[in-house]
């Protein structure tokens, strides 16, 4: 067979865990020769090539057809390293919204800078400080926050690092291997720095992230404005007491702890869920982990009448909710909602606190649970839960003429439909 050749990684990046599912374009993959017709024992159906991510064998290789793979690319073989500026070019620092650093020469995609990374600055005239990464391009830094820079324009000496775990761009390799799996000679294809390793991007937005917002959202529409989410315990030492919620802008409040995920064993699904696309093929994910969402509650007021009638209504308000409704894409209405059972947690109706020792400040506390969220996929990384795909027994039988296309397969439905 003729020696492979690789067209197309895609996706081309992927989190630093591993596990997640990436399809190799080219040609001359070998694929095992079966006789079916032939009687007695069933044949050894073993693999046909071996794929490589920086020197690290996949856990599973499955050649779909001569000019395709589909791998699931394994953990992040990158030592934990320190990335510098390379060269001394000058640096521009804008205050701007977001604020930005451009470099006069090089690359900072070359040097290995990734998003969500954090630099620190050295040597500068006014910026020597340590900042997160939003984007990068080959001249450009962009920063996650705006207007922390101090302008500065074309600045010499400075020094700028930051620190990779499992971060970076890895060569490809596939080998073709025979019948009892050893290497075959002169079959052998390497991309370099095809892949890239990236971390999970924390600020972008889920549907965890959605759901909680959601949930705010309607306290302050059904409940009232002032309603917030996350006070800690940089307001008390005593965080047991709950009274470190208390301290809000205003009276009256609602604050909102949590949430605390539970796992939900009533609402999740269990084996592999199975995908059938337009082209025939088959997507196999597994289950995503499902679990509840518990909030403690806290209701504030000076005042006695104003606390029981805020309790009251935020009693009514879970009463007459018995699902929190949410898009299943915000910028395509027509997919539909999911909806997700919402309550009081066990044990968690409302009930007025003493506070005797706390001024004049009165308060009620529960817990709500919403039940039933599906964890999926890692955050920027869509597609990466599917774990296999294979074709349907008569397109294996009846064609070999693919095209190589690939098809978007968005997240399961989650909740109750």
């Amino acid at each position: 067979m003729a020696t492979p050749v690789i067209f197309t990684i895609t996706p081309s990046r992927g989190p630093t865990t591993g596990r997640s599912g990436v399809h190799i374009y080219g040609d001359n993959f070998r694929i095992r020769e079966v006789d079916w017709a032939a009687p007695g024992v069933a044949p050894d159906l073993g693999p046909t090539v071996e794929v490589l991510f920086g020197g690290e064998a996949c856990s599973s290789a499955r050649v779909l057809r001569s000019n395709r793979l589909f791998v699931l690319a394994p953990p992040s073989p990158i030592a934990d390293t320190t990335i510098r500026m390379v060269g001394n070019p000058l640096v521009t620092f804008a205050h701007t919204v977001p604020d930005t650093l451009v470099r006069s020469a090089g690359s900072w995609r070359a040097d290995g800078f990734c998003p969500g990374q954090y630099i620190h600055v050295d040597k500068s005239l006014h910026n020597n400080a340590t900042f997160r990464l939003g984007t990068v391009s080959p001249s450009t830094l962009t920063l996650t926050a705006a207007g922390i820079l101090t302008a500065e324009s074309l600045t010499a000496g400075v020094d700028l690092e930051s620190h990779a775990y499992g971060e970076g761009k890895v060569d490809v390799v596939v080998r073709n291997l025979d019948d009892q799996g050893v290497l075959i000679p002169g079959e052998t294809v390497t991309a370099t720095d095809a892949y890239t390793y990236a971390r999970v991007q924390l600020a972008t937005e889920t549907g965890l992230a959605r759901l909680v917002r959601r949930l705010i959202r309607e306290f302050r529409k059904q409940i009232i404005p002032n309603v917030v989410i996350g006070t800690h315990t940089e307001y008390d030492a005593e965080t047991g007491d709950r009274l470190n919620t208390l301290l809000l802008a205003e009276l009256p409040g609602i604050a909102l702890n949590g949430p605390e995920l539970v796992e939900d064993r009533f609402f999740s699904l269990n084996g592999m869920l199975t995908t059938v696309l337009p082209s025939g093929e088959i997507v196999l994910r597994p289950a995503p982990y499902t679990v509840d969402l518990i909030f403690a509650v806290v209701g504030v007021s000076d005042s006695q009448v104003e606390l029981l009638n805020l309790m009251a209504l935020a009693t009514q308000v879970v009463d007459r909710n018995p699902f929190i409704y949410l898009d299943r894409d915000e910028d395509d209405p027509s997919l539909g909602q999911v909806r997700y059972e919402f309550d009081f947690a066990a044990g968690g109706d409302f009930s007025m606190m003493s506070l005797e020792s706390v001024s004049n400040i009165r308060a009620f506390s529960g817990s709500v649970v919403i039940r039933g969220f599906d964890l999926e996929e890692l955050a920027g990384f869509t597609g990466e839960s599917i774990v296999e795909v294979t074709q349907m027994i008569d397109e294996i039988v009846t064609s070999l003429d693919q095209t190589g296309e690939s098809y978007d397969v968005g997240p399961s439905p989650g909740g109750q439909i």
